[in-house]
């Protein structure tokens, strides 16, 4: 069986797609592998804010248009990059285990974020992060920041940035180990740290080899974080994060929404069982929905 790859072509995409090959060739040494890239949108803009473009689907439509027409027979995406609606006829047959989903803040001296002083610049287009971040520490400066890891640790480097946040799954992946790095206490982005392996529903052969790359727990992980972003219907309009933890057959979803400006936060968290993980991420949604959150993201709770 061939098995062909998409995948975006950053240094972290094909890291990930590559894995996926890599572990692909442990389920079967028969198996022949291509990873081929496709441009995505996302990739081509890189002077707009995500928010700006409309939203992080953006980095996973050509691929999965790909998929549809057979031009690749799986597709390797962040799962945070994943819009809450997948094309009919496609879905998630795997996941493998994930890397820690947190956001950490890069320095380019020595310090750290209660140190920083006000007015201090820090390189982010997130609203996630930027609403979390001025409850936590008023008074810092936010400027966009895209482009690939290594684009953005040379900014910070050349002095345009106080700091920078990203990913440390990201930084993790591609070996990169900034000097000055501070772990955040912030809840990240849905699916962070995550790897989403997507193929047709109807495959039947090549989905019973992909679910050798399964990782029960990461995928309870990604269900019920999956139904929290579904059932809220926001996009990254709306500043909103979610992270599950998975204990044996228990599953504990803490999430949030916010306005842009942040004056307006609802958080909360429900514990449910790993059979149910998507319905216990739709819980939550529902939670914050009733509690004023409607307001924010235009849905009746």
């Amino acid at each position: 069986m061939k098995i062909r790859i998409g995948t975006r072509g950053s240094k972290l995409a094909l890291w990930q797609a590559n894995y996926i090959r890599s572990l692909l060739g442990k389920i079967s040494s028969a198996l022949e592998t291509e990873v081929i890239i496709i441009k995505t949108t996302g990739d081509a803009i890189q002077n707009v804010s995500l928010t700006q473009m409309g939203g992080k689907g953006l980095f996973v439509k050509e691929i999965e248009s790909a998929l549809l027409s057979g031009d690749i027979d799986i597709a390797v995406h962040s799962m945070k990059d994943m819009p809450a609606q997948i094309p009919v006829g496609l879905s998630i047959a795997a996941t493998p285990a994930a890397e820690e989903p947190w956001d950490v803040m890069v320095f380019n001296r020595k310090t750290t974020l209660t140190d920083l002083k006000a007015g201090a610049v820090i390189g982010t287009t997130s609203l996630r992060r930027i609403v979390q971040l001025r409850r936590t520490k008023p008074g810092l400066r936010f400027e966009m920041l895209r482009g690939n890891i290594d684009t953005r640790i040379r900014k910070l480097e050349a002095g345009s940035y106080d700091a920078i946040v990203i990913a440390y799954a990201g930084m993790n992946r591609l070996g990169i180990r900034p000097a000055f790095v501070e772990r955040l206490d912030i809840i990240p982005s849905a699916g962070q740290g995550i790897i989403a392996v997507e193929s047709h529903e109807n495959s039947a052969a090549l989905r019973s080899v992909l679910v050798g790359l399964n990782h029960g727990p990461t995928f309870s992980r990604a269900a019920a974080e999956r139904g929290f972003v579904t059932r809220l219907g926001a996009d990254c309009q709306v500043p909103a994060g979610a992270h599950a933890a998975v204990t044996g057959n228990s599953i504990e979803i803490t999430g949030f929404v916010a306005d842009p400006q942040g004056s307006a936060f609802f958080q909360d968290r429900v514990i449910g069982s790993t059979a149910s993980a998507y319905g216990t991420g739709v819980q939550l949604a529902e939670r914050l929905l009733k509690a004023g959150a409607s307001e924010i993201v235009g849905m009746q709770a």
